[in-house]
């Protein structure tokens, strides 16, 4: 497979192949988050579990955060001695850690093989791709000179601003969640494959 690289460049495709309990997938695309929100992500939910008394919530990517949440405060708080005080700490954290999972979602991109880095390890946690994401500007930090530069380059009004802070267009680092589930494009279109059932992997240059 022949790919044209930014700048031009013409380079050689790269292709996983993977078997899943005994069928053939070919990858040509993997889908990664912007690290920084995956790793905020994942702070508040270990977190709220601390509060929560250290219950593993089994909150993932994949599926309704509202719904996954519910069932697992219900889940994981019967028979729990934990404090009102402690609850609601744990609840606050676990609203941010909802409404942050959806902006990550929306940044959520496909990224080409060749373009990943550690391809070659089956571990997806070892991935990590540059692509265009969201930085977070906090205003108050920045001189008057630079905070009108930003507002004037990016086009920002005061519905952009939240918390003190805004979100440019930026390079930034992508990489895998925590989630059981990879998501893929495959040669039978998208997918999501359960990791722990993969029994071949393969990096190719077609």
């Amino acid at each position: 497979m022949v790919t044209v690289a930014k700048g031009g460049v013409v380079t050689m495709g790269s292709i996983l192949h993977l078997s899943v309990a005994g069928a053939h997938h070919e990858v040509s695309h993997l889908r990664l988050y912007p690290a920084l929100g995956v790793n905020e992500w994942r702070s508040l939910i270990n977190r709220a579990q601390a509060q929560l008394g250290g219950v593993n919530l089994g909150i993932g990517f994949i599926g309704s955060p509202e719904w996954v949440i519910g069932g697992s405060i219900v889940t994981g708080l019967i028979g729990s001695a934990l404090n009102n005080a402690a609850q609601k700490i744990g609840m606050d954290l676990l609203n941010q850690a909802a409404t942050l999972l959806e902006r990550v979602r929306q940044q959520q991109t496909y990224f080409a093989i060749e373009d990943i880095q550690n391809r070659e390890l089956p571990h997806p946690k070892a991935w990590m791709a540059r692509g265009l994401g969201k930085r977070r500007v906090e205003l108050d930090r920045l001189s008057k000179t630079a905070r009108q530069e930003l507002i004037t380059t990016h086009n920002i009004t005061q519905k952009d601003v939240v918390g003190g802070a805004v979100a440019v267009p930026a390079e930034v680092d992508f990489i895998m969640s925590d989630d059981e589930f990879v998501g893929a494009r495959t040669h039978a279109g998208e997918a999501l494959i359960r990791w722990s059932s993969v029994d071949f992997y393969q990096v190719r240059t077609d």
